[in-house]
């Protein structure tokens, strides 16, 4: 299986989510999969097509807010095709992740 982990932080580099991303990887390629980390504050131009598995790793934009970076919309537009691929989100910090 093809996975594809992609980081969308609030800023444009963030090591709490980049820590995170590393960590899912190698979790999963010790498992036999192929796996790749897209930032996509860094990688705008990256396509999806390729991959079975997405998986979103995010911040909420503040503590108290239920809202993400508008820029995954925006990358999820340019990616490709990414209907009918099995995806999983991760919501890293903030108090209303839940709501987010």
């Amino acid at each position: 299986m093809k996975a594809c982990i992609i980081l969308c932080p609030k800023e444009n580099e963030s090591v709490r989510l980049a820590n995170i991303g590393a960590s899912l990887s190698q979790g999963l390629e010790s498992q036999g999969h192929q796996c790749d980390i897209v930032n996509i504050a860094v990688d705008t131009d990256k396509r999806l097509t390729l991959y079975d598995y997405l998986i979103v790793v995010a911040e909420p934009l503040s503590a108290f807010s239920k809202n993400v970076s508008p820029r995954i919309g925006k990358y999820f537009e340019n990616a490709g095709t990414v209907s009918g691929k099995r995806a999983a989100t991760i919501l890293v910090g903030g108090i209303r992740k839940s709501a987010a």
